[in-house]
């Protein structure tokens, strides 16, 4: 199954994206209010893509962007019916040409993954170990940052965009300045295994 086709949402096709399966896909407490989204939607600042092939949805991604040279890949699905089937190497891909084309600015994604330190039990770190060895298979890079917000730990990961040079930049801050933007609440961030508080 080869992904032939990806779209940008509108509001309307969001929140039913919201209702439907990311409400489904993900636990409560790592979903944004569909509220913060759509203030984010107005402000310019977030896109939701879902990808289709001959003509059925077979995944979806959002991205959270204020114009600089790091993004967020907020959230990232294969639709529900559609896993094992082998997409999400090609969905992930797609999200990579996706950058490229409407985030000129970007040179990394940030990506965020629950840390498996952090796991409950041996099955959920599996879980966690896997995902992030995803990333990692397929081009993502494990940064020094460890991330806590709204009380789920997550280490943090980048996927340079066409071969940029991500050396220099301080994911850390890079994402700190998005949840404050998106938020404007307290965080905590693990880097260079130093604990820092942000507070805007």
């Amino acid at each position: 199954m080869n992904i032939d086709a990806v779209k940008g949402l509108n509001a309307a096709e969001i929140k039913s994206l919201y209702t439907k399966s990311m409400k489904r896909d993900f636990p409560q407490n790592e979903l944004r209010p569909y509220s913060t989204m759509k203030r984010l939607l107005r402000k310019n600042e977030y896109g939701v893509y879902r990808a289709y092939s001959n003509g059925e949805p077979v995944g979806y991604f959002s991205v959270f962007s204020t114009g600089g040279n790091v993004i967020l890949l907020d959230y990232f699905a294969v639709e529900y019916g559609m896993r094992s089937r082998g997409i999400g190497s090609e969905l992930f891909r797609a999200f990579a040409q996706i950058i490229s084309k409407d985030y000129p600015n970007a040179n990394a994604a940030v990506i965020e993954c629950e840390a498996p330190y952090a796991a409950e039990n041996p099955d959920e770190k599996k879980l966690r170990e896997r995902r992030i060895g995803f990333y990692l298979k397929n081009g993502a890079v494990m940064t020094e940052h460890y991330w806590r917000a709204f009380g789920v730990e997550y280490n943090l990961l980048a996927l340079p965009i066409e071969g940029a040079d991500i050396t220099p930049i301080d994911f850390g801050s890079e994402i700190h300045n998005l949840y404050l933007s998106s938020f404007g609440r307290l965080f905590t961030i693990h880097a260079k295994n130093k604990l820092k508080h942000w507070k805007k």
